[in-house]
């Protein structure tokens, strides 16, 4: 004689408070998880940032540099005519140290000047010339500026 038995039941209040035994702690580990994503995207977002303005840090050290070049290129224009020929690129400066205005040597700064003369070059009109200015640190961070340097005429006066 086989016969069927129900299984036992609890009451109903009593099984819903047995369900939710574990619902507080996976509600508070979801929290942490999400509070834990908030504070990982905030330092993410601080290093970018701290990384960014010292980039724009150093660009802002190296641009006069690199402007400093094209004026030095300028003056050995002035000097000396003969420097650049029509269609030759012309190298000023190549991996050569940078100084400040004491005349003291910036440690890890290189800077490489380059003049191409360029325009009409018939002698009908004076010549143009084109100047590149590269300057890099130590750390490889560049900044390149160039110049279209043109001569006056006095007939103008």
């Amino acid at each position: 004689m086989n016969r069927l038995r129900a299984a036992p039941t609890a009451p109903p209040a009593r099984r819903l408070a047995q369900d939710e035994t574990g619902a507080a702690l996976v509600l508070v580990l979801l929290l942490l998880a999400a509070i834990a994503m908030l504070a990982v995207g905030a330092v993410l977002m601080t290093s970018n940032a701290v990384a960014i303005n010292h980039s724009e840090h150093s660009q802002r050290q190296l641009e006069p540099l690199a402007i400093a070049g094209i004026e030095r290129a300028r003056a050995r224009l002035a000097l000396d005519k003969t420097l650049v020929r029509s269609g030759v690129t012309t190298t000023i400066e190549e991996n050569s140290a940078v100084s400040d205005a004491h005349g003291t040597a910036i440690a890890g700064v290189r800077r490489w000047t380059y003049v191409r003369q360029g325009g009409n070059t018939s002698g009908e009109y004076l010549p143009v010339y084109y100047v590149l200015s590269m300057v890099e640190d130590a750390a490889g961070r560049r900044v390149l500026r160039r110049a279209q340097l043109t001569q006056q005429s006095f007939a103008q006066f």
